[in-house]
Order: C-alpha cells, then sequence, then structure tokens
C-alpha cells in the first residue's frame, strides 16, 4: 500500500481507529485500504483514499459504515470536505462512492434498508463491548480469578491485572461509547444494557460471549484469505494457523 507522503502517513495512522464491525479489526490490518493519495498543492491538500474489499457481494449497510467510517477518521487530519474515499470491486460501490462525494445518507441511497447505520452501529458495538469484556474474563481466569468472584469485581479491581496490548483500554473505550458507568467503582461484568449480570445467568453470559468472539476470529480469517486470493499484492498475508476463541 502505497503511503510515501507525511500528510498520508497521518491520515493512514488514524485509519488505524477505523474498525470492521464484524471481526473487531482494523480496515489497515484487514487489508481493506490499498492507497492513502495526497492531491492539491500545500496547505489545500485534497486526500483520496483507495479502499478495496474480500468479495464483489458484500453487505452494502457494513460496506458504506466502514467507507463513512474511513471517511471521518481521515477528514479528522485534513479537515472536512477535504476526503473523497475511492470504493473498488463492489456492486455498489457507485452508489457509495455517490453518497460520500454528495453527502447522502444511508437510508437516501438505499431506502429498502431494514435499519439505519446508526442502529447497525450500536448493535454491533455492543457485541464488540461483549466479545472484549471476554477477553478480559480470560485474562483474569489465567490470573486465578474465581468465575464467580468475577461478578464482585469493579472496574478498579480489574485494573490492577497486567493486559497484552491496549485490551483493558479498549474495553473502557467502548464501555464510554456505549455510555455504559466506567467510574472505578463500578461492576466489571455487565450485560450489553450495562445491567449487571446475575449469578445465575453468568455461565449463559460469558458462553454467548466467547462464541460470538469464535464467529469474529473466522469472519477476520475469511476475509483476510479471500482478499488476499482476489487482490495478491494487498499487504495482508493471512497464516495458516487460526487462533479459536475458547467456550466457557
Amino acid at each position: 500500500m502505497p503511503v510515501a507522503d507525511p500528510l498520508a502517513t497521518l491520515v493512514l495512522a488514524e485509519l488505524e481507529h477505523v474498525y470492521d464491525p464484524e471481526v473487531d479489526e482494523p480496515v489497515t490490518q484487514m487489508g481493506f485500504i490499498r492507497e492513502v493519495e495526497i492531491a492539491g498543492t500545500e496547505g489545500a491538500e485534497n486526500v483520496i483514499v483507495h479502499m478495496q474489499l474480500p468479495q464483489y457481494f458484500c453487505a452494502p449497510n457494513f460496506t458504506y459504515l466502514m467507507v463513512d467510517d474511513v471517511r471521518r477518521a481521515a477528514e479528522k487530519v485534513v479537515g472536512e470536505g477535504n476526503v473523497h474515499v475511492s470504493l473498488v470491486g463492489h456492486f455498489e460501490a457507485d452508489k457509495i462512492n455517490g453518497a460520500m462525494t454528495e453527502g447522502s445518507s444511508f437510508t437516501d441511497v438505499f431506502a429498502d434498508a431494514i435499519e439505519d447505520l446508526d442502529t447497525l452501529r450500536d448493535r454491533f458495538a455492543r457485541k464488540t463491548f461483549l466479545i472484549r469484556q471476554e477477553r478480559v474474563c480470560k485474562v483474569l481466569d489465567k490470573s486465578g480469578i474465581d468465575s464467580e468472584k468475577i461478578l464482585d469485581l469493579d472496574l478498579a479491581d480489574v485494573a490492577g491485572f497486567e493486559y497484552e496490548g491496549e485490551l483493558l483500554d479498549k474495553y473502557l473505550s467502548t464501555r464510554t461509547e456505549l455510555g455504559i458507568d466506567t467510574s472505578s467503582e463500578a461492576p466489571f461484568l455487565v450485560a450489553a444494557d450495562g445491567r449487571p449480570v446475575e449469578p445465575d445467568k453468568l455461565r449463559l453470559h460469558r458462553r454467548s460471549a466467547s462464541v460470538m468472539a469464535v464467529s469474529f476470529e473466522g469472519n477476520g480469517m475469511m476475509c483476510k484469505t479471500l482478499i488476499h486470493e482476489r487482490y495478491p499484492d494487498s499487504t495482508v498475508h493471512p497464516t495458516a494457523e487460526i487462533t479459536r476463541g475458547e467456550v466457557a
């Protein structure tokens, strides 16, 4: 993926915060960003983000959502109205590209859509929240915390353990995004609506989250494999081994 210009590098860094909602991985790591191109003159730059997806018939709602998120992220760097996203190889590419240029909403373009983008974002944000919460639970399990005692932990307790990478920060950011209490005394283990998990629902709650995690991981590996087959020059090279989530 060509990124030679310093401004393009800044844009790409911002795009690392845009996630595929079905796999909870950045679009940059999924190979969806083919090129970040800078046009115009110094001080009046325009950014063109070239996007590619693993399949011609990727769902229009998820596609539109990611394209819109990419546009918004790039605009944080160069300003509103200075970004053009060019999606290729998708059966609704013309409609989606046109909507980005004209500022049309998803429902303006796809009038027969079952749900709007805000509803879709919220639904998958809550799935992501549960998956990230379960990943934190796995760390607590390995640290010797009894499964039922997890119910008694608050966020201050959870912060005292060591986590790989930005796992805890990502979990907390999702809580914030969903409006779920992030104060230090707030209960750690909560349902997707923010209510504490009841003891008799604990196993079902964790099992459901683990199953969703396996589904997300499977989707991610499939997408990386497909995009590498479709675009052999992609920077994404899936490994032969997949790490599967554990089901509680």
